[in-house]
């Protein structure tokens, strides 16, 4: 890939349906992928037993229906690699393991910690979708979902797509662990100004009124968020 650009006018993007899964079904947006009893502190992610990611390793197991992606996904793990301690290494038969597969949309899915998967269906493959997927597995919310958001942002919810609100709404303070970053427009986990709009107007609307194009790579801060895991 060459110059980083945004998600904005990628052909293969435009039908992305991007979401976090419990596993009763339902959608969320914030999920501490270290388990229950950790906390992601300013300068390190604490351990516990039982989290999900023990010491940042992340064994995956990629199915056959997205061989033709592999490298642009490895690719995408090598990119996040770069930037924090976390690994990405092939399953032989550890547990938990994230699941990498071809089924409808694009979406993170936690199943309670125990079967943690990825979905990266048709609209899927682009670089910077399955970036932006791959971050959801590592703990990261959607940036339009910060509890200041409404100090930058404005949602307009009567454009929103039905099923599709739950991605917009706020996180409460405790859900959100990088408070003291400012809130950015150019993150990978930030959303466009026109996702999930029914009827082609914006969805979310800037302060200053600069359109959000959608991000295809990590930006500055997101960097400096890694550096921290």
């Amino acid at each position: 890939m060459g110059n980083c650009g945004n998600r904005l006018f990628f052909q293969e993007d435009e039908m992305e349906d991007d979401e976090i899964m419990r596993a009763d079904g339902s959608s969320v947006s914030s999920v501490n992928v270290y388990g229950p009893n950790t906390y992601r502190h300013k300068k390190h992610v604490a351990a516990s037993d039982d989290q999900l990611w023990p010491d940042g390793i992340i064994p995956f197991e990629m199915d056959h229906s997205l061989d033709y992606n592999r490298e642009r996904i490895e690719k995408a793990m090598r990119t996040i690699e770069k930037h924090s301690r976390i690994r990405f290494i092939k399953r032989t038969n550890e547990n938990p393991f994230l699941n990498i597969s071809k089924q409808d949309g694009c979406w993170f899915y936690n199943g309670d910690g125990k079967r943690p998967r990825i979905s990266l269906g048709i609209g899927c493959n682009s670089y910077g979708t399955i970036l932006h997927e791959l971050m959801h597995a590592i703990g990261f919310p959607h940036e339009q979902r910060r509890p200041d958001r409404d100090e930058y942002i404005t949602i307009n919810w009567q454009n929103i797509k039905k099923g599709q609100v739950s991605q917009f709404k706020r996180l409460n303070p405790f859900e959100y662990k990088w408070s003291e970053f400012p809130f950015d427009y150019k993150s990978i986990m930030m959303y466009h100004s026109y996702e999930f709009s029914k009827n082609g107007y914006r969805t979310i609307e800037t302060k200053d009124g600069r359109e959000i194009p959608g991000n295809v790579c990590l930006s500055d801060l997101d960097k400096q968020k890694l550096g921290l895991l």
